[in-house]
């Protein structure tokens, strides 16, 4: 009971995170302190069980990441700020140790999977019909609380939800509403976000979102169980109708300075709103502190300007180390996925590292979701393992869930 209980708490906290900068109390996120009481459920559960590290390395390395992290605040330059951050990717990973300790079913999954595409379709809905004007530009945001989010953290967040709906369409998987699974809703809920991105103009997210369906289409056609010539053809049509949907319907809606951003003209003027130059300001600090780095919340400290670059910036404020910890628990997380065929998750992994190529996350949630969302679908692979010892976990995918 408490274990469901768990779970499904779990699952509303994913769909939370998308307005979690209007959800506060006290100066302070009401979902860390959500989290705080995920902890306290999971002790009464499993009485301080821990999970098997040594099976799970990529959370190891996670566990291992956020102890180098600490260590770097003993030489912060802003320590308010580092432990910020600290406190924030702490809640995280306790959540995600115990995601990994549960036993998730295929009710789960669909759940998880369905409440997160309709919480994003409904964020997306209310971006598009009620957005205001970001600062002084004509890109979109959105007010909670008397709180505005940055437009490329919002379309991050997005990124998942779309490309469940990508990886449901192109599987033909329906949307099990009033007993009845139907097609169709995947592409509303796909044209919401996508178009909500368009308006929040986003291009790592645009362009994270692409790397993801790319991986899909390629995955599913060299994973796919039917004729690969009926799956061919019926990927093109069903991407050739996505691709003119959002061109006749949503573009024309579209600031036209918005889609100016998208341009190669716009890119090459901007330099990726300078990040080039802000990412040539971090390599010089970095190599003031090459092993262990300047300190985690340092840069901003001493430059006022973030590395819009997640790599970069564990590089740079905790050194080799710590970025080793940091990008060997997501490259792990990615071999897992891809060694148990498993494209949905691989498709999310992939987008969410291009995502924070452009943006620092340490405590954004369309990192940590990517992360909880892996652990979550992996352990859920490892249940149905045990249920059926005699059937290699590889040939199972996730697409065979029906």
């Amino acid at each position: 009971m408490l274990e469901n209980v768990l779970k499904k708490s779990i699952i509303i906290y994913i769909c939370l995170t998308l307005v979690e900068y209007g959800l506060t109390a006290l100066g302070g996120s009401l979902l860390k302190i959500f989290g705080y009481v995920l902890i306290f459920l999971w002790i009464l559960l499993k009485k301080g069980m821990i999970p098997n590290l040594k099976k799970n390395k990529a959370l190891l390395y996670m566990i291992a990441f956020l102890g180098c992290s600490l260590a770097t605040l003993l030489w912060s330059v802003d320590v308010e700020m580092g432990s910020y951050y600290f406190l924030a990717m702490a809640n995280m990973v306790f959540i995600v140790i115990i995601a990994s300790t549960l036993s998730w079913n295929k009710k789960d999954m669909d759940q998880l999977l369905t409440f997160f595409q309709f919480a994003a379709g409904i964020f997306s809905l209310i971006i598009v019909v009620q957005g205001e004007t970001f600062g002084s530009f004509s890109r979109a945001t959105l007010s909670i609380g008397g709180t505005m989010e940055d437009p490329n953290n919002m379309a991050a967040m997005l990124l998942i939800p779309t490309i469940i709906s990508v990886w449901k369409i192109l599987n033909n998987e329906g949307i099990k509403l009033f007993s009845t699974r139907i097609v169709l809703l995947n592409f509303v809920l796909l044209g919401l976000p996508v178009t909500a991105m368009l308006m929040l103009g986003s291009r790592g997210a645009l362009i994270s979102a692409m790397a993801g369906t790319l991986f899909l289409l390629l995955f599913n056609n060299q994973y796919s169980q039917g004729s690969q010539t009926s799956f061919k053809t019926l990927t093109i049509f069903k991407t050739l109708i996505i691709i003119a949907a959002v061109i006749v319907i949503v573009i024309p809606y579209i600031d036209a300075d918005i889609l100016q951003r998208f341009t190669i003209s716009r890119m090459e003027e901007d330099k990726g709103s300078n990040r080039l130059v802000i990412w040539g300001m971090a390599i010089s600090e970095f190599f003031k502190a090459p092993l262990f780095g300047i300190g985690l919340g340092s840069f901003q400290a001493i430059t006022q300007k973030g590395v819009h670059n997640q790599f970069l910036i564990v590089l740079v404020e905790t050194g080799i180390v710590g970025f080793i910890l940091f990008t060997g628990s997501l490259v792990i997380l990615l071999r897992k996925t891809l060694k148990n065929k498993l494209g949905l998750l691989a498709a999310i992994l992939i987008a969410t590292m291009v995502v924070i190529f452009f943006l620092d996350s340490y405590n954004k949630k369309f990192l940590w979701n990517a992360v909880l969302i892996s652990i979550i679908i992996l352990r859920y692979h490892t249940c149905r393992l045990r249920k059926k010892p005699q059937v290699s976990i590889e040939k199972y995918e996730y697409s065979n869930l029906q």
